[in-house]
């Protein structure tokens, strides 16, 4: 193919097309095959060609592209990069040091790629320019894992765990002289101490990242096919090697410049570029495990009848492979990460490195298909490959998330590096034998470090043996309360895992009743009046099911006094959708001309029951050993209109009708103007807490905030979050254009007063004396706006405003929690 016409090829291609690559299937229309389709229209029009065309692209998507999912889908889950993404924000040094050789060329032709590259913009080595331009962003993002990583349980395990030699039917030495095999465990919680692992981890690095070993990063690529001319270094996503020169011992790192080449574009938006950021700062946590393991291999060289450490790596616990580069990944994220969009080489010269990942998926590991993916790799004698793998699109939002500076100085510091997984919502298994997808179901929404991880702990009560009267009664008052702790801690393990399970059947039951009613909807005009009485019955079976689902959830949790705030307010917005659902499934039944008394009652009842179920959610005394059936019973008795009607504005105030909205936004306008710096702190709060996931509320609490004349609140209202500020900036359904525009107003004057009062900070600053205390009240403003220049302090710069009630910190915290499910005040 000449020049011209792959340049013909490329400006025939629609935008996905000419930035993601051309689909085999549809190259002769020049598409990608990943843009999403458009959602069905609500207008009965006759779009009989339009749907077919769309079932069979999305038909496409599903069974070959997408692994399960459509695109729209994936839009709609919130996978697709977000075109309101907030850039970083991190400012922290790099952890990693070391040589970067490479003599691989950059090739960066094209549109794609800007034109101050140049025709020679060099070799792919950290000491180009070009190359460090997107290599600094992804060593800072795996600086903020690699300094957080101390609170991880197979590091933990790996520098204190137990190791054990693996016994002869989990591994045959294949001659005498092959060295044993090892496994290593995580120590008890109890003797854990995150001070001893950081000290640990630091020293090891220290041997890494030094002179000791010599540690260097290069760059490759494993196809001599796509590159002409360059070493091929037999390596997918990139490899680390030791070498020995007498006693001296060197580490090498050689990642592949696919994984890094989408960072040389000019047309990626920020949360692609975040994205595929933290793909490669992964990938090199991946190899620094690796490097570890090198660095204490080498380091007992000497004497290896007593070293624990051989090429050949240890395996984690009960896992069955023995890699520590995806040991680790398992650990950090749950899975391994693989692009939405891969080897798009559709001719020769349309290289494949040339395109954008568009997202990725978090994947189980092993794979069913290539059981082994790396040569590193050994499996147990007895293992077997998986029978499915899980996929689960990464939310875009998570990416922005750890790109912030608060992200891990507040909710990372607080509850470890457990917190920087992702937490998909939604997944599909794909059968190894019949490569056929489930339908997309709901993830467990709980976030694993919500849970106690503890294997001990995680064990079933039903499962251990009771302890025997004489052993009972042996026990030390000291021994019971820690037995009792024990099983406290077991039941409450055993309940999580219930209500995951709940919420999973959620999913179920949503996608059942939208099949449902698409059936009911689609053919409401023609159908006759029995057969869509028919279809109705069998929706109001479903409705009938889920609110006896419901009921019992309730009752149970209510019985047990369950602490568990998040699931009670799970419950409680989840009674309010199902309320409504059965409200306008019963408006939908009136329009009957028939009307059918079977339908009536059985939408009466299910009313009767979620409403039932609300006065439940806020009993006070009940009764002990009281049965699930006589609490129902008893509660229904107390059910009145004005009960329900009550309680429904009283616990759900984001579900304010919009006259109401309209008063507490007008409310808050006024308190402004008026310069009531009281009422400007209390609606402030209360915005913040109680709307946390309405971005709209949530900004004008940060503007509230800002106005309440508290000095450490001042420069909240230049923290709005991309939502935030879109929905300021353009129309939303919460309130009138004309508010809209007026508190678009309000923000942006505030934000221009600051910017002046930081100016005239700036100046009073530079024109003070050295002997000035810092402890003033402008340097603090200052300091807490911008501490570029004390990057070693700002952990404990936040640290220490972070204990003031009130301090900007604090309330920082409390969205951020908000945001991940949690209330920072029980």
């Amino acid at each position: 193919m000449t020049p011209q016409r792959i340049q013909q090829d490329l400006n025939s291609r629609t935008p996905f097309a000419r930035k993601y690559g051309v689909d085999l299937i549809f190259s002769a229309f020049q598409k990608s095959g990943y843009t999403p389709t458009l959602p069905h229209s609500i207008i009965p029009i006759n779009t009989n060609k339009a749907t077919a065309s769309n079932e069979t692209i999305e038909k496409h998507q599903r069974e070959y592209l997408l692994n399960g999912f459509t695109a729209r889908e994936l839009t709609d889950y919130g996978a697709y990069p977000d075109l309101n993404a907030k850039p970083s924000t991190l400012r922290n040094p790099i952890d990693f040091r070391g040589k970067s050789i490479s003599m691989v060329p950059i090739e960066a032709n094209g549109h794609a790629y800007s034109d101050s590259l140049g025709d020679n913009p060099g070799t792919w080595c950290a000491g180009n320019p070009t190359v460090w331009g997107v290599l600094e962003p992804v060593l800072k993002l795996a600086s903020r894992f690699l300094s957080n990583i101390q609170t991880n349980i197979l590091v933990d395990a790996f520098l204190f765990g137990d190791f054990r030699e693996l016994p002869p039917e989990k591994w045959t030495r294949k001659t005498p002289s092959d060295p044993p095999r090892y496994s290593f465990h995580a120590r008890p919680v109890t003797d854990r101490d995150e001070a001893e692992v950081k000290t640990r981890l630091q020293t090891v690095l220290h041997m890494v990242l030094k002179d000791e070993f010599e540690y260097s990063i290069g760059f490759g690529h494993p196809s001599q096919q796509v590159r002409s001319g360059v070493q091929d270094p037999k390596v997918y996503q990139a490899f680390t090697r030791i070498a020995t020169e007498g006693k001296k011992g060197r580490i090498h790192t050689v990642l592949n410049i696919d994984n890094f080449q989408p960072l040389l574009r000019n047309d990626l938006t920020v949360s692609e570029r975040m994205a595929e950021e933290h793909f490669c700062s992964i990938i090199i946590l991946h190899e620094l495990m690796h490097a570890l393991n090198n660095a204490l291999l080498l380091r007992f060289w000497p004497d290896p009848e007593n070293s624990r450490f051989f090429i050949k790596e240890p395996f984690f616990e009960d896992q069955i492979f023995s890699e520590l580069g995806f040991a680790l990944n398992l650990s950090l994220s749950g899975g391994v990460l693989v692009p939405f969009v891969l080897n798009r080489l559709f001719v020769a010269e349309d290289k494949r490195e040339n395109y954008p990942h568009l997202g990725f998926w978090l994947m189980s590991y092993p794979l069913s298909g290539r059981y082994a993916v790396s040569d590193n790799q050994n499996f147990l004698d007895d293992a077997t490959p998986p029978e499915s793998d899980t996929f689960r699109p990464i939310p875009a939002d998570y990416y922005e998330n750890v790109q912030q500076e608060e992200f891990w100085d507040l909710l990372v510091r607080k509850y470890g590096v457990e917190v920087a997984r992702p937490y998909p919502t939604v997944h599909v298994t794909r059968d190894s034998s019949s490569s056929v997808f489930t339908s997309p179901m709901v993830s467990i929404k709980i976030p694993e470090w919500e849970k106690n991880w503890h294997d001990a702990f995680r064990t079933s009560i039903l499962e251990q043996s009771s302890a025997s009267i004489e052993e009972l009664i042996s026990y030390l008052p000291d021994e019971r309360k820690d037995l009792a702790i024990e099983l406290q801690a077991k039941l409450n393990a055993i309940r999580v895992e219930e209500r995951a399970s709940f919420r999973n059947g959620r999913s179920d039951f949503a996608s059942k009743v939208r099949r449902q009613w698409e059936i009911v909807d689609s053919s409401w005009d023609y159908d006759t009046e029995q057969l869509t009485i028919n279809k109705l019955k069998a929706l109001s079976t479903f409705l009938q099911q889920e609110a006896e689902n419901h009921s019992t959830e309730i009752a149970k949790f209510m019985i047990r006094k369950d602490k568990d705030v998040a699931h009670r307010a799970y419950l409680l917005e989840l009674n309010h959708h199902m309320r409504n659902m059965a409200t306008n499934f019963k408006a939908s039944t009136e329009r009957l001309r028939t009307k059918s008394e079977d339908i009536q009652e059985a939408v009466d009842e299910t009313i009767a029951r979620f409403n039932t179920c609300l006065m439940m959610l806020h009993e006070k005394d009940i009764k002990a050993g009281i049965s699930r059936y006589e609490f129902y019973n008893q509660t229904r008795e107390k059910v009145k209109p004005e009960a329900i009607e009550a309680l429904t504005l009283q616990t759900c105030r984001g579900w304010m009708n919009e006259d109401e909205r309209t008063f507490v936004i007008l409310m808050a306008e006024q308190a402004i103007k008026n310069k009531n710096k009281a009422k400007c702190g209390e609606l402030g709060e209360r915005l913040l807490v109680d709307f946390a996931n309405f971005p709209f509320f949530s900004a004008i609490g940060k503007i509230l905030l800002s106005s309440d004349g508290k000095p450490e609140h001042r420069d909240l209202a230049n923290h709005l979050g991309h939502l935030e500020r879109a929905s300021l900036e353009r129309e939303n359904n919460v309130c009138p254009e004309l508010i809209r525009k007026r508190w678009l107003e309000i923000w942006t004057t505030r934000t221009g007063e600051y910017q002046q009062m930081s100016a005239v900070v700036i100046g009073n600053l530079s024109s003070r004396s050295p002997a000035h205390s810092d402890s003033d009240e402008e340097t603090i403003v200052f300091r807490g706006r911008n501490r570029q220049g004390r990057p070693s302090s700002q952990i404990a710069d936040c640290m220490e405003r972070s204990t003031k009630e009130n301090a900007l910190p604090s309330i920082q915290n409390r969205i951020f929690l908000k945001k991940f499910g949690i209330d920072d005040r029980i």
